[in-house]
């Protein structure tokens, strides 16, 4: 998801089912916050999404199973993955440029 498809997700103001965590649903909401639309997750934002094409990611102190379907759900391209007890992010074209998030936060441009 970029951020004009969150942007027009947040005009139906129903929830998004992302994943499936032990045998639950799980369903994001997304809102409209000044230039940004955020992605709430319960009731923790772990994504927000900006109309020049950055977007972050932040666990909320949260880095389960959860949040980590949550993020690769949500993004354009790329995947999150936890190893060595550090969450990494990777875009789906190389492993090696692999960056890790810094106290459960990273910030990406994704064009």
């Amino acid at each position: 998801m970029n951020y004009a498809e969150a942007s027009a997700a947040t005009a139906t103001g129903k929830p998004i089912e992302v994943c499936v965590t032990g045998g639950k649903r799980r369903y994001v909401h997304l809102a409209q916050v000044g230039d940004r639309v955020n992605a709430t997750l319960f009731s923790t934002v772990i994504m927000s999404y900006y109309p020049d094409g950055r977007i972050t990611l932040d666990t909320g102190g949260f880095e389960t199973l959860t949040t980590t379907a949550t993020f690769n759900a949500l993004l354009p391209d790329g995947q999150v993955w936890k190893t060595g007890g550090v969450l990494y992010y990777h875009p789906y074209a190389s492993v090696a440029d692999a960056q890790p998030f810094q106290n459960g936060h990273l910030e990406l441009s994704v064009p």
